[in-house]
């Protein structure tokens, strides 16, 4: 990895990682069993929380998000794996290392990706 991209995740770990370590965990306890019954969370914020996220999924196109912005991450299963899927302001975007415009798997590819985002 490039000393920027190094410190393009430390610097996101400073401004947003405590909130991201949340949507992960959420993620992870469906996935794990832990909380299987969970079927939606929502968390809200601001620009300044959206902007940092956009910019670590490698989607940020220069413009700071618009009012009433909304990043979704969708968790599915389909025969026993799970799969990830992101939205910004309802457009699929791609996650780093996941196939364009598909559901990422969350074993291989979504859990190498937060994983990365760790300090």
């Amino acid at each position: 990895m490039s000393s920027w991209g190094k410190f393009k995740i430390r610097l996101f770990n400073i401004s947003i990682g405590k909130f991201f370590g949340r949507v992960k965990s959420k993620l992870a306890g469906v996935v794990s069993g832990e909380d299987k019954d969970l079927k939606y969370a929502l968390f809200s914020g601001h620009d300044t929380t959206i902007a940092p996220l956009v910019s670590l999924l490698g989607n940020f196109d220069g413009f700071w998000p618009p009012y009433a912005s909304n990043l979704v991450f969708e968790l599915s299963e389909e025969n026993g794996n799970h799969f990830v899927r992101v939205f910004y302001n309802d457009k699929e975007i791609t996650v780093p290392g996941c196939p364009s415009m598909q559901p990422c798997p969350w074993k291989v590819r979504f859990i190498s990706f937060i994983n990365r985002t760790d300090v």
